[in-house]
């Protein structure tokens, strides 16, 4: 029988099930990603976080499907994800994403011309209103080369958004951002989704942008990543908890990656409480 095209009722709008990704080398076998299993709900911000090296990336391509899986499988809406697909949409770190003969306009139009998305005749109003949402809309002429790197990010998310994909995914899309800009586009990408309640899977290496962002977050063991916990930010969902229950979670997430240091014969101390503990 054939599969539905039509997304299972109730279902998550991701589940990784058993995932393995293996690759060979000139040195053997690599394991990258091991036995990872997690659901992202409809409408969560799930944060992916672990030491750089710990798969993170890889585990989001495959999710992407850019690259295959060993073992395990993963559902979009309660089907298979046998490839890439306009149902998942990736922000990268990298700014050289953009079409650097594209204007801002031009870059958030292309995609929806090359699929199709929206009838011709529409494709500039929609790319309007994306670009609009990220606060681009004065430099929607400008190209690429005279944007900021906060400009460039902004200008793929709007690309992203505008193919309203079930799930966006983001390879530590600020990781390349001085602080300041950094921050500014934490509390937009907050905004972003308060307006649009896109499901959004977004990895990085720092914990403060762990628990800025995330709703839910999988924190993950060293090289190969396996899932070694998955949190609950309270504060996300409950405002009045903010303060208290930030600091805990902050201690509690470098616990657990301090516990992964000491396996490895690497010894961290805590820091005071009230500490920052950025990356």
């Amino acid at each position: 029988m054939e599969a539905s095209n039509t997304p299972e009722l109730h279902a998550p709008a991701l589940s990784v099930i058993h995932l393995s990704v293996h690759y060979e080398t000139e040195r053997g076998k690599v394991i990258a990603v091991e036995d990872v299993s997690f659901e992202v709900n409809q409408g969560e911000k799930l944060i992916l976080l672990g030491p750089s090296g710990c798969g993170k990336s890889t585990l989001l391509k495959t999710i992407a499907g850019f690259v295959p899986p060993t073992t395990g499988q993963m559902l979009v809406n309660g089907q298979p994800v046998v490839g890439p697909g306009p149902d998942r949409v990736v922000v990268f770190q990298e700014f050289d994403q953009l079409l650097p003969w594209k204007t801002v306009l031009g870059n958030v139009e292309y995609p929806l011309r090359v699929t199709g998305k929206v009838p011709k005749s529409e494709v500039r109003a929609r790319a309007m209103e994306f670009i609009r949402l990220v606060r681009l809309e004065k430099f929607h002429d400008a190209y690429p080369h005279t944007l900021s790197g906060g400009m460039k990010q902004r200008t793929a998310i709007a690309r992203s958004l505008a193919l309203e994909p079930v799930i966006l995914l983001m390879d530590e899309p600020f990781g390349s951002l001085d602080a300041q800009t950094r921050n500014r586009l934490q509390y937009e990408l907050n905004e972003l989704w308060t307006r649009t309640g896109i499901t959004i899977v977004f990895v990085t290496h720092s914990i403060e942008e762990a628990v800025t962002l995330g709703q839910r977050i999988v924190v993950m063991t060293p090289h190969p990543g396996r899932v070694k916990k998955v949190l609950t930010n309270e504060a996300a969902l409950a405002p009045e908890l903010a303060a208290k229950r930030l600091l805990e979670l902050r201690e509690e997430i470098w616990s657990l990656l301090q516990g992964d240091d000491a396996e490895n014969g690497v010894s961290l101390n805590l820091p005071p409480s009230g500490t920052s503990m950025v990356e």
